[in-house]
């Protein structure tokens, strides 16, 4: 999620578990302690590639957590001068983990197990920006200060309210994967996976990816037009790879590897460009949200006697008309 999430939920922790004993330490110690495992962040300076194969890795572990609450309790016992060791450590471990279960629930990927696996898990339940999600726990905080004595029971209030939400999110989706099994099935598709990913702005609006193998499906909907028998999605047909020995020759290079890792619903593109050199881009839809644009896209450029002039991620998709479409 968001750090602006991340941040608050560690906060509303404090609030709610740790407003006697820590004061007004507390807050501050759960918002750093829950922004901590971005940390990994700084791996950006040394390219796309290393920043993806890292990031949400073991700073994100369920394995590490204990040591890592601790790593942060000695430099925050350090900063503030606090002595509550237990206190403080449980306030950083609860805050580290809120950070690693809401990083599950976006479509992200998550190495929840490294180093021992560096299997990503989503559980694609709300989108990595949720106004409604932040502000459960923006207002009850913001009103905390107002009311100081009913601090604590504004911390539990956000907590307790958070969990109608969360299981709408976690119905929605468990509805949509099902749209998604019957519109397969309505297809003739035997399907070798299928997914619902949360959009912005609305849990009720997903979109439906089913991998055939050979094309993915691609299906904007709105539950609640399911629901009233209004079928009206947006729906693309992708084809994975297209017939070029361009597309083929790209997807053996070692960057084209690591990108098939990360990627959970690649499509590969390629187009013969007015100077005579070949352009491949490989894109993920899971990112296809923005018109025009479609983050961690991986471009390969060749020469007309197929050496690489260019190999590089990018945002920009060459592919894509002003409507987002090929």
């Amino acid at each position: 999620m968001d750090p602006i999430t991340h941040g608050l939920a560690g906060a509303v922790i404090a609030r709610a578990g740790f407003s006697k004993s820590l004061d007004r330490w507390g807050p501050i110690t759960g918002i750093l302690a829950a922004l901590s495992p971005d940390s990994d962040f700084i791996l950006r300076i040394f390219g796309e590639e290393i920043f993806l194969r890292y990031h949400r890795g073991i700073t994100h572990s369920f394995l590490l957590l204990p040591i890592f609450s601790l790593f942060c309790v000695i430099i925050f016992q350090r900063l503030f001068k606090l002595k509550q060791f237990y206190h403080v450590y449980l306030l950083c471990f609860l805050s580290i983990l809120s950070h690693i279960i809401l990083d599950l629930m976006t479509s992200f990927g998550t190495m929840a197990f490294s180093p021992f696996t560096d299997k990503r898990m989503a559980w694609d339940i709300i989108f990595i920006v949720d106004p409604y999600f932040t502000g459960i726990l923006l207002i009850p905080f913001i009103l905390s200060y107002s009311f100081k004595k009913y601090q604590r029971g504004m911390g539990i209030l956000s907590l307790v309210v958070l969990i109608p939400y969360t299981s709408l999110c976690i119905y929605n989706h468990s509805h949509s994967v099902s749209l998604a099994n019957r519109i397969a099935e309505e297809k003739g598709i035997n399907p070798e996976l299928v997914a619902a990913l949360p959009q912005p702005l609305s849990p009720f609006k997903w979109v439906l990816l089913i991998d055939s193998g050979d094309n993915l499906y691609q299906s904007f909907i709105d539950i609640d037009s399911y629901k009233e028998g209004r079928h009206d999605s947006k729906n693309m047909i992708w084809k994975k790879w297209p017939d070029s020995i361009w597309v083929e020759k790209a997807r053996r290079l070692p960057g084209v590897e690591f990108y098939m890792w990360f990627a959970r619903f690649p499509v590969g593109m390629v187009k013969d460009l007015a100077d005579g050199n070949h352009l491949v881009e490989f894109i993920d839809l899971r990112f296809d949200i923005m018109q025009g644009r479609i983050p961690f896209t991986y471009r390969v450029e060749f020469n007309q006697d197929g050496a690489i002039i260019k190999e590089r991620f990018t945002t920009i998709n060459s592919f894509l008309d002003d409507n987002g479409r090929r």
